[in-house]
Protein backbone atom coordinates (compact mmCIF):
# COMPACT_ATOMS: atom_id res chain seq x y z
CA UNK A 1 0.00 0.00 0.00
CA UNK A 2 1.43 3.50 -0.94
CA UNK A 3 1.46 5.51 2.03
CA UNK A 4 1.73 9.43 2.28
CA UNK A 5 2.93 11.10 4.67
CA UNK A 6 0.41 14.08 4.69
CA UNK A 7 -2.54 11.69 6.87
CA UNK A 8 -1.88 13.15 10.15
CA UNK A 9 -4.39 13.15 12.56
CA UNK A 10 -5.35 9.44 12.38
CA UNK A 11 -5.58 6.81 15.62
CA UNK A 12 -2.40 5.47 16.73
CA UNK A 13 -3.95 1.78 15.68
CA UNK A 14 -4.49 3.70 11.61
CA UNK A 15 -0.85 4.13 12.42
CA UNK A 16 0.12 0.85 13.34
CA UNK A 17 -1.87 -1.18 10.47
CA UNK A 18 -0.08 1.33 7.60
CA UNK A 19 3.28 0.76 9.44
CA UNK A 20 2.69 -2.83 9.31
CA UNK A 21 1.45 -3.15 5.16
CA UNK A 22 5.14 -0.54 4.35
CA UNK A 23 8.63 -1.35 4.35
CA UNK A 24 9.78 1.84 4.99
CA UNK A 25 9.03 5.75 5.98
CA UNK A 26 10.00 9.30 4.52
CA UNK A 27 9.59 11.84 6.91
CA UNK A 28 9.78 15.32 4.19
CA UNK A 29 10.46 18.50 4.84
CA UNK A 30 8.08 21.19 6.02
CA UNK A 31 7.75 23.90 8.75
CA UNK A 32 5.39 22.47 11.10
CA UNK A 33 6.38 22.69 14.95
CA UNK A 34 8.89 19.76 15.49
CA UNK A 35 7.55 19.28 18.84
CA UNK A 36 4.18 19.29 19.24
CA UNK A 37 2.63 18.83 15.59
CA UNK A 38 0.77 16.36 13.78
CA UNK A 39 3.52 15.83 11.66
CA UNK A 40 5.00 15.08 14.84
CA UNK A 41 3.01 12.90 16.63
CA UNK A 42 2.51 10.68 13.61
CA UNK A 43 6.49 10.77 12.99
CA UNK A 44 7.04 9.60 16.95
CA UNK A 45 4.34 6.66 16.58
CA UNK A 46 6.40 5.60 13.56
CA UNK A 47 9.92 6.02 14.47
CA UNK A 48 8.84 3.93 17.79
CA UNK A 49 7.06 1.20 15.78
CA UNK A 50 10.60 0.79 13.82
CA UNK A 51 12.91 0.70 16.57
CA UNK A 52 10.46 -2.30 17.99
CA UNK A 53 10.80 -4.00 14.25
CA UNK A 54 14.45 -3.07 14.21
CA UNK A 55 15.53 -4.31 17.47
CA UNK A 56 13.24 -7.77 16.51
CA UNK A 57 15.15 -8.36 12.96
CA UNK A 58 13.18 -6.63 10.53
CA UNK A 59 14.94 -4.18 8.90
CA UNK A 60 12.85 -1.34 8.70
CA UNK A 61 14.82 1.90 7.08
CA UNK A 62 13.50 5.94 7.87
CA UNK A 63 14.84 8.85 5.72
CA UNK A 64 14.21 12.09 7.16
CA UNK A 65 15.02 15.00 4.68
CA UNK A 66 15.12 18.44 5.85
CA UNK A 67 12.63 18.71 8.61
CA UNK A 68 12.35 14.97 9.03
CA UNK A 69 16.02 14.73 9.11
CA UNK A 70 15.79 17.29 12.17
CA UNK A 71 12.63 15.31 13.25
CA UNK A 72 14.65 12.31 13.96
CA UNK A 73 17.31 14.06 16.25
CA UNK A 74 14.71 15.27 18.10
CA UNK A 75 13.02 12.40 18.73
CA UNK A 76 16.61 10.52 19.16
CA UNK A 77 17.60 12.57 21.55
CA UNK A 78 14.58 13.35 23.42
CA UNK A 79 14.62 17.04 23.14
CA UNK A 80 15.26 20.06 20.33
CA UNK A 81 18.89 20.47 20.26
CA UNK A 82 18.55 22.60 16.82
CA UNK A 83 20.70 25.37 16.43
CA UNK A 84 19.90 28.40 14.39
CA UNK A 85 22.03 28.75 11.02
CA UNK A 86 23.11 30.29 7.58
CA UNK A 87 21.34 27.58 5.56
CA UNK A 88 18.37 29.60 3.73
CA UNK A 89 18.51 28.58 -0.07
CA UNK A 90 22.73 27.89 -0.09
CA UNK A 91 24.13 25.08 -2.01
CA UNK A 92 27.63 23.29 -0.07
CA UNK A 93 29.51 20.05 -0.90
CA UNK A 94 29.64 17.50 1.55
CA UNK A 95 32.32 17.28 4.60
CA UNK A 96 32.51 13.14 4.52
CA UNK A 97 33.50 11.81 7.35
CA UNK A 98 35.69 8.33 7.33
CA UNK A 99 32.28 6.46 8.20
CA UNK A 100 31.07 7.54 4.85
CA UNK A 101 33.02 4.76 2.78
CA UNK A 102 31.51 2.04 5.13
CA UNK A 103 28.10 3.26 5.01
CA UNK A 104 24.76 1.95 3.88
CA UNK A 105 23.94 5.24 2.07
CA UNK A 106 27.70 6.06 0.66
CA UNK A 107 29.48 2.69 0.23
CA UNK A 108 28.21 1.44 -2.99
CA UNK A 109 28.07 5.09 -4.28
CA UNK A 110 30.39 5.97 -7.63
CA UNK A 111 33.59 7.75 -6.67
CA UNK A 112 33.08 10.58 -9.43
CA UNK A 113 29.54 10.50 -7.81
CA UNK A 114 31.51 10.79 -4.17
CA UNK A 115 33.98 13.43 -5.31
CA UNK A 116 31.27 15.73 -6.80
CA UNK A 117 29.38 15.51 -3.47
CA UNK A 118 32.68 16.94 -1.73
CA UNK A 119 34.06 19.21 -4.33
CA UNK A 120 31.06 20.71 -5.60
CA UNK A 121 28.47 23.36 -4.77
CA UNK A 122 25.76 20.40 -5.12
CA UNK A 123 24.15 19.95 -1.97
CA UNK A 124 20.94 22.10 -1.05
CA UNK A 125 20.08 23.67 1.92
CA UNK A 126 17.06 25.40 2.71
CA UNK A 127 16.64 25.65 6.18
CA UNK A 128 17.35 27.86 9.65
CA UNK A 129 17.94 24.88 12.10
CA UNK A 130 20.21 22.56 12.32
CA UNK A 131 22.12 19.97 13.93
CA UNK A 132 25.59 21.39 15.08
CA UNK A 133 28.36 18.85 15.58
CA UNK A 134 29.19 20.33 19.14
CA UNK A 135 24.98 19.77 20.05
CA UNK A 136 25.77 15.91 18.38
CA UNK A 137 28.98 15.21 20.54
CA UNK A 138 27.26 16.90 23.95
CA UNK A 139 24.18 14.13 23.11
CA UNK A 140 25.08 10.43 24.79
CA UNK A 141 22.02 9.41 23.37
CA UNK A 142 22.75 10.83 19.82
CA UNK A 143 26.37 9.39 19.80
CA UNK A 144 25.17 5.84 20.39
CA UNK A 145 22.54 5.99 18.03
CA UNK A 146 23.93 7.84 14.88
CA UNK A 147 27.10 7.49 12.61
CA UNK A 148 28.00 10.84 11.41
CA UNK A 149 28.56 10.50 7.45
CA UNK A 150 28.79 14.15 6.52
CA UNK A 151 28.83 17.66 7.92
CA UNK A 152 29.23 21.27 6.22
CA UNK A 153 29.75 24.66 7.95
CA UNK A 154 27.89 28.05 7.41
CA UNK A 155 30.99 29.93 8.14
CA UNK A 156 30.33 29.91 11.73
CA UNK A 157 29.31 26.90 12.89
CA UNK A 158 29.77 23.07 11.32
CA UNK A 159 26.75 21.12 11.82
CA UNK A 160 25.32 17.58 10.33
CA UNK A 161 24.24 17.07 6.61
CA UNK A 162 24.08 13.54 6.95
CA UNK A 163 23.80 10.57 9.64
CA UNK A 164 22.93 7.23 9.44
Amino acid sequence: MPFLFCRINRTEEEYIRTFNSINGLLLPGGNVDIQTSQFSRATRIFYNLALKANDAGDYFPIWGTCQGFQQLSVLTARKNLLTLTKTKAVALPLILTPAAQSSRLFRNFPKDVLQSLANENITSNFHSWSLSIQNFTRNAKLKRFYRVLSTNSDGEKEFISTME
